[in-house]
């Protein structure tokens, strides 16, 4: 790995844990592992998603890893940069292996190729005072499995797009330089460039979709994602909603 990289200077592989979540955080908390530094396993048996969900992967097909950031430089009210910028980075990742296919990030945090999910991003952020403690950020990809439960939506890995199987540390090596990158524009406050990166590949970003709002069906157009990461949502009634993750989900 590349030393002036940000995410990605040394890489902790096990072949087996409950969660690269959980192992990335008690790491940092004990010191053996710095900002940056990524834990990576083969399988997970109690794999995490957003929310209650779990995150599902087959053994050693794919990429399952976590690290911590420390950006003290980002205010708690603004943390939902952060999660801008590390989904560009997987979807410049995506991007730049099957080149053409339509990437889009779908709020609040998964990475859809074509149709299909391919990949999931998981944060958990420490408040100390008037700045973010630290980040643990989680990241499940599909590389090269190709049978997959029934999911909504429908999981995709690169090898079904691409039609051959790929190389995962080279994957790996590949993500982590999308991720430094992006990061390297949130340290420099870029965010302008990064929110315009973000709204242009938002998922049904200006289109109608049915939708589920505190438990009745509406139907309506993502308008964007404000500064506190809340979905703003135009209905088809002439109102505007400002949804949380609890609150809203997709028909």
């Amino acid at each position: 790995m590349n030393e002036s990289r940000v995410i990605g200077k040394r890489v902790f592989f096990f072949g087996e844990l409950e969660s690269t979540q959980q192992e990335a955080e008690n790491a940092f908390i004990s010191g053996w592992i710095k900002e940056g530094d990524l834990v990576s396993a083969a399988y997970q048996t109690q794999g995490r998603g957003q929310g209650n969900n779990s995150w599902q992967s087959g053994r050693g097909l794919n990429i399952l890893v976590s690290f911590v950031l420390e950006p003290s430089f980002l205010p708690p009210e603004n943390q939902f940069m952060l999660n801008k910028s590390v989904s560009l980075g997987v979807a410049d990742m995506v991007r730049n292996l099957v080149p053409g296919s339509p990437v889009f990030v779908k709020w609040p945090n998964d990475i859809i190729l074509g149709d299909g999910k391919v990949a999931g991003i998981l944060m958990n952020h420490t408040i100390v005072g008037n700045s973010i403690g630290y980040s643990v950020i989680g990241i499940g990809l599909n590389v090269n499995q190709c049978f997959f439960p029934p999911f909504n939506p429908v999981a995709v890995s690169l090898a079904q797009l691409l039609r051959h199987e790929l190389d995962l540390e080279g994957c790996l090596d590949l993500l982590c330089e999308t991720l430094t990158q992006r990061y390297l524009q949130l340290r420099e406050q870029k965010e302008t460039s990064l929110d315009k990166d973000y709204l242009e590949i938002l998922y049904r970003l200006g289109k109608t979709n049915a939708f589920e709002l505190h438990g009745r069906p509406v139907k309506g157009r993502i308008a964007g994602v404000n500064r506190f990461g809340q979905l703003i949502l135009k209905t088809d009634i002439g109102t505007e909603e400002i949804c949380d993750v609890r609150e809203i989900r997709y028909l």
